[in-house]
């Protein structure tokens, strides 16, 4: 009886040993208690030995565990051998993808960044741990790529420590780091990842000027009209921000990759909109934004500047009865969809929305036929299709509040809210962008991120740093297949080691009849 009862131990603590390497595999991250039950079991284990001396004693001094020892010994050496090569394997991996459309794959213009690259680049991802399988599967690839890159998984809910530390605002953030500059990921994309090391690996930080002193808001402070919130994300995309009034200086400095004219209310004369006009003739860029002025038109000389250069922003006032912020009355829109060519809304996904927005379009059919053929004017953020959408020319409809659409006058919907201009010729390049609100970036809409990442997307664009804005990856209705952690681990655990280890088993009864027979 005493003899089959330790049998029975000796095959529980077998048991309890594939246990052990199970949750090993499958909780890695739960160290405390994996480690805790490896110890419990170590005891067990020297307790059977020591309550079983004698037989195990027998045992050691038999030719059978002298024959197990050598066979141990020979398959322990064996792993080691596998071990070494699945370790080389690890490091320098090879990768296949047999998907239509190689849909598993990096795109070309990621693979030469990374191969530009030479400092060693860490990716530390601050997620919860459901959400690292689906992580894993997009910044493997970049590893496969290229060797010399670090993944760090920090889960958010185990060390808020870290993330309190880190300033992680939203689980999923990939905080990418090349020597000691690093790039904030928010969003889990291709496109995102490769222009952060873009930006990374730039010589310097593109200039960004924001251009005062006509009634423009702060780009500090707390106040809830001022744009600081939106400066300092500007300037944590490793963007060097400055600010001139361009009533103190003779012109813009070519230095500046990007001017930024945000919602003057004060008239510019002829002398500061030709600053303007010559900064952009000799290779400049400008993000402008105009409100609709319900008294007057306070920017005549610059809106025909804009015009002159393909794109029309009028001093009028975009209703939208279908696609609006509730309560109000259609004046402030919301656009939940983002289609055409524009650059500022590729891959973006989500809503924005303007108080009191403009409508811009392009008049690329009033430019010199010379001009056009080197011109690309692109409008963008389109309101809902008439009769639901339209741009208001009456202010005073506006005023008395009973704002209808009139036949002749106002302008059918959809109407678009934002614009770009590219012009490339052989001695001149420069780029514009055109919002018809300048207030939906306003501190007082912190909360609405993806107000914020349109215009970054329009500085990104302006200052020349959308290499991939346009991934050659085609759109199918197929996804990857994600395998989650425990479900790796089974696999793993029943495919390598216990099919192996059973055929050892096997081949040692096989071996141990053999010998006794």
């Amino acid at each position: 009886m005493k003899k089959g009862l330790q049998t029975l131990l000796y095959i529980v603590n077998f048991i309890l040993y594939l246990v052990v390497i199970a949750i090993w595999l499958i909780m890695p991250e739960e160290f405390f208690f994996c480690m805790l039950v490896t110890v419990l079991n170590l005891i067990f284990t020297v307790s059977m030995i020591i309550w079983d001396r004698k037989r195990v004693r027998d045992y050691y001094l038999s030719s059978h565990f002298r024959h197990f020892t050598q066979a141990f010994i020979a398959a322990f050496l064996f792993l080691c051998v596998l071990g070494m090569v699945n370790y080389f394997a690890y490091k320098s991996p090879i990768h296949f993808d047999t998907t239509f459309a190689q849909r598993n794959s990096l795109t070309t213009q990621t693979h030469q960044i990374l191969d530009s690259i030479d400092e060693k680049i860490t990716f530390d991802i601050y997620a919860r741990s459901p959400d690292f399988v689906a992580i894993r599967g997009l910044v493997e690839l970049y590893r496969l790529r290229k060797h010399n890159i670090e993944l760090n998984y920090i889960d958010v809910e185990l060390r808020p420590d870290r993330v309190q530390a880190a300033g992680i605002q939203k689980a999923g953030t990939i905080i990418v780091r090349i020597g000691d500059r690093q790039e904030r990921v928010e969003e889990l994309s291709e496109l995102q990842l490769t222009n952060a090391l873009v930006r990374l690996t730039r010589e310097r930080d593109p200039v960004v000027v924001f251009l005062t002193g006509f009634g423009t808001p702060s780009i500090e402070g707390d106040s809830p009209n001022a744009i600081s919130h939106l400066t300092d994300l500007i300037i944590r995309s490793n963007y060097n921000v400055q600010r001139m009034n361009i009533m103190n200086v003779d012109h813009i400095p070519s230095g500046a990759d990007v001017a930024v004219l945000w919602g003057p209310t004060s008239t510019l004369d002829e002398d500061e909109v030709n600053k303007i006009k010559d900064y952009i003739e000799r290779g400049g860029t400008l993000v402008v934004a105009l409100n609709p002025d319900l008294s007057r038109d306070a920017q005549p000389l610059l809106r025909s500047f804009l015009r002159s250069k393909g794109l029309y922003l009028r001093n009028d006032l975009v209703i939208d009865q279908i696609k609006h912020i509730s309560g109000s009355d259609g004046t402030v829109p919301l656009i939940d969809s983002f289609q055409g060519r524009s650059s500022l809304t590729k891959e973006f996904e989500g809503s924005v929305f303007f108080p009191l927005v403009s409508s811009v379009s392009s008049v690329e059919h009033e430019l010199s036929e010379e001009v056009l053929s080197n011109t690309d004017v692109i409008t963008a953020l389109r309101t809902s299709p008439f009769p639901a959408s339209w741009a208001e020319q009456s202010m005073d409809e506006v005023v008395s509040g009973q704002v209808t659409y009139n036949e002749g006058v106002d302008i059918r919907g959809p109407v678009s809210l934002a614009g770009t201009v590219e012009y490339e010729s052989d001695d001149l390049e420069y780029r514009i962008v055109v919002f018809g609100n300048s207030t939906f970036v306003s501190n007082n809409y912190k909360r609405f991120e993806k107000n914020y990442q349109l215009f970054l997307n329009a500085i990104s664009w302006a200052s020349g740093e959308d290499q991939l804005i346009s991934l050659n990856v085609p759109v199918l209705s197929n996804e990857p297949v994600f395998i989650s952690s425990p479900q790796l681990a089974v696999i793993f655990y029943f495919c390598v080691f216990f099919a192996p280890l059973a055929l050892f088993a096997f081949a040692f009864l096989i071996y141990r009849r053999k010998v006794t027979g």
